[in-house]
């Protein structure tokens, strides 16, 4: 009994800590930053995720097919080069 109260306690603190993991989603567009909907993207959108989640969710921002053209955007999702 003693033994299992000792891995809930470790497990608990194991999920505790991956839960308050920061992560990086990386966006890709092929459009250049300033018309209106990158700017709304931009501006609005990612700030709101990372403030709904409390900064554990940051955008990492490529503009202007810098990662890709959009015809390879599938492929560079499969490849984990954006998510």
């Amino acid at each position: 009994m003693k033994n299992m109260i000792s891995l809930l306690a470790f497990a608990s603190i194991i999920f505790l800590n991956t839960a308050a993991i920061a992560r990086t989603l990386v966006y890709s567009d092929h459009e250049p930053l300033g018309n209106m909907r990158t700017t709304f993207l931009h501006e609005v959108f990612f700030s709101r995720i990372f403030k709904e989640s409390n900064g554990q969710i940051q955008i990492e921002e490529h503009w202007n097919s810098e990662l890709g053209k959009g015809y390879d955007a599938l492929n560079n999702v499969k490849n984990d080069k954006i998510d």
